[in-house]
């Protein structure tokens, strides 16, 4: 799901001028279900706030997962053959029960 809200601390415009502050501060409330959410509505807000200030400038995110270390995937081997291993005995343990 790609829900999420922001909320401004601060005013965004001055009292006196109509022109766009910079430094106006917003609360970010992002998807925490979602890895992705954080850095894209950031990106979302920091685009508007560069189209607001009139550059000709944009923000991409990429996000990409960090490999595995050798740990994480020796752990999850030994998971996997754990798992294998239950499943099979599972299996074979009806075969004799139902030869009685």
């Amino acid at each position: 799901t790609r829900y999420g809200a922001y909320y401004v601390l601060s005013g965004s415009r001055k009292d006196s001028n109509a022109e766009w502050v910079a430094g106006a501060d917003v609360a970010v409330f992002a998807n925490g279900s979602s890895d992705h959410a954080a850095p894209i509505f950031q990106s979302i807000l920091t685009n508007a706030r560069l189209v607001r200030l009139g550059l000709d400038k944009q923000v991409s995110v990429t996000v990409h997962p960090f490999p595995q270390t050798a740990f994480e995937q020796d752990s999850l081997e030994r998971m996997a053959v754990f798992l294998l291993a239950i499943y099979i005995t599972f299996c074979l343990s009806f075969i004799p029960s139902g030869l009685m």
